[in-house]
């Protein structure tokens, strides 16, 4: 729930993060998404990297917009799982997403 430019820890958020890094931005012309499924495209010692640094494009807009102040993500690769953490900061409130996608 946004009130402003704040955000109540609930599943409204963690939908807006899960559309953003999981629908692929050029998927029907929508603004928002990443564009992680091309990770099969890297060589599995860049998945990483590469996941790291387009998940944190794909929520760039939650810093634009000001619904939090601090974004850090962590990615790790240990086959067949990559680990994707998203931490969300806003003001003194820290909330986490932690999710596994397997098969990649």
């Amino acid at each position: 729930v946004l009130e402003g430019n704040d955000f109540e820890q609930d599943k409204n958020l963690e939908t807006l993060v899960l559309c953003a890094i999981f629908t692929d931005s050029n998927w029907y012309g929508q603004s928002i998404g990443s564009n992680l499924s091309a990770i099969v495209e890297q060589e599995p010692d860049n998945y990483e990297q590469f996941a790291n640094s387009t998940i944190s494009d794909a929520l760039q807009f939650l810093l634009t917009l000001q619904i939090i102040d601090e974004l850090e993500v962590t990615c790790v690769w240990q086959e067949p799982v990559l680990s994707i953490t998203c931490k969300f900061t806003k003001g003194t409130t820290t909330t986490q997403y932690d999710y596994e996608w397997q098969g990649v």
